[in-house]
């Protein structure tokens, strides 16, 4: 069989020659709807932080309390002094020993008071800073940079790689948060909202009324904000040595517990069951003595009344202390520091009596 021929017929010079019709016109945009225009499109939400950032907040918070205890049997062993001598005189005793005695120090040789378990809100964002640092990527690349910055007397930790955000007093599910520059952004702890601004490495505050920022924080050093956390402890050191029990509960939102705190100057110490209803409290009272120096016999107790506080105190960290109540009162060996105190002002003012102010108006 012959193979086909290929066909000559070729296309008439009228059609090769016609003109190409232009090309479709666009469809016009539907009109516009009348009224006022709608609200902007909210803001993205930021990303969900890593596993691990979530791990090693709720490791710290579970770890132990927000205490100054620590601190405060820090600042005491570097004035010199014993416990019973800062009993008598807590100020006296203390009075720029930070300063003085430990600002020359580098953030390992004040480990006591960040690398174990208790601590406060500058304790808890460096200690999280360290763990987290220990982590790299597939390169053996940190994974981790973190800042230290002071919010007005509140001290966090802010990644410069990943934005993520330690802040001990975080209400959010799972603690850790990622902050991205631009995001407002409201800390427990303060009265303010801050916002960060990577090209300087520093929170802005906003709350003036005139609408500019009031205020910027730039990054701190680990001694830094350590210095600044003690002397924060110090400053207040006669008002209120505070020990709040914490813990995390499966929907990851903290949870806080019993407060316990020592007030040297009214010579007593606090215990309240419910942070929402702090005049409803235990109160373990030594007698004071009036602007004369007398003390009134009927407010000194006795070897019952000892007993009894002592008991109280006990039953106090395992009722109201949370899930981790008796492990966090050990952490440390802060237990071991209040037991000292405790019995230096029996040694000094004789033996206390309970005062149940729990069916105090709230």
């Amino acid at each position: 069989m012959a193979a086909p021929r290929r066909s000559t017929t070729q296309p008439s010079s009228r059609h090769a020659n016609a003109p190409k019709p232009p090309p479709a016109a666009a469809p016009k945009p539907p009109p516009a709807a009348s009224g006022p225009p709608g609200p902007s499109a909210p803001p993205q939400a930021p990303p969900p932080p890593s596993r691990e950032a979530v791990k090693v907040w709720q490791g710290i918070f579970n770890g132990g309390p927000y205490t100054a205890l620590k601190m405060v049997q820090y600042i005491v062993q570097a004035s010199g002094n014993s416990t019973a001598k800062f009993v008598a005189e807590p100020v006296n005793t203390t009075k720029g020993v930070t300063n003085r005695v430990i600002a020359t120090r580098n953030i390992r040789d004040m480990a006591p008071v960040w690398a174990y378990n208790t601590g406060r809100c500058t304790s808890f964002a460096i200690k999280a800073a360290y763990e987290l640092g220990r982590y790299a990527d597939r390169d053996g690349k940190p994974i981790y940079n973190f800042a230290i910055y002071d919010l007005e007397g509140h001290r966090i930790a802010r990644c410069l790689q990943t934005a993520t955000v330690i802040d001990s007093s975080s209400t959010i599910s799972g603690g850790a948060f990622v902050l991205p520059e631009g995001h407002w952004q409201s800390f427990e702890e303060t009265a303010a909202r801050w916002k960060f601004k990577s090209s300087e490495s520093s929170f802005e505050r906003d709350g003036n009324v005139s609408g500019k920022v009031a205020r910027s924080s730039g990054a701190l050093s680990h001694e830094e904000a350590m210095i600044m956390c003690l002397n924060g402890v110090e400053s207040s050191i006669k008002y209120s040595i505070p020990t709040l029990f914490r813990s995390v509960p499966l929907n990851g939102t903290a949870q806080y517990h019993g407060l316990i705190t020592w007030i040297p100057h009214k010579r007593c110490i606090d215990l309240v069951p419910d942070m929402k209803y702090k005049k409803r409290k235990f109160v373990i009272q030594w007698a004071k003595p009036d602007h004369k120096g007398r003390v009134d016999e009927n407010n000194l107790g006795n070897e019952n009344d000892l007993a009894i506080c002592v008991t109280t105190m006990e039953d106090f960290v395992k009722v109201h202390g949370g899930p981790y109540g008796e492990a966090q009162w050990a952490a440390d060996g802060i237990n071991v520091f209040s037991g000292e105190m405790f019995a230096a002002a029996v040694e000094l003012w004789g033996f206390p009596k309970l005062n149940n102010f729990l069916n105090a108006p709230a």
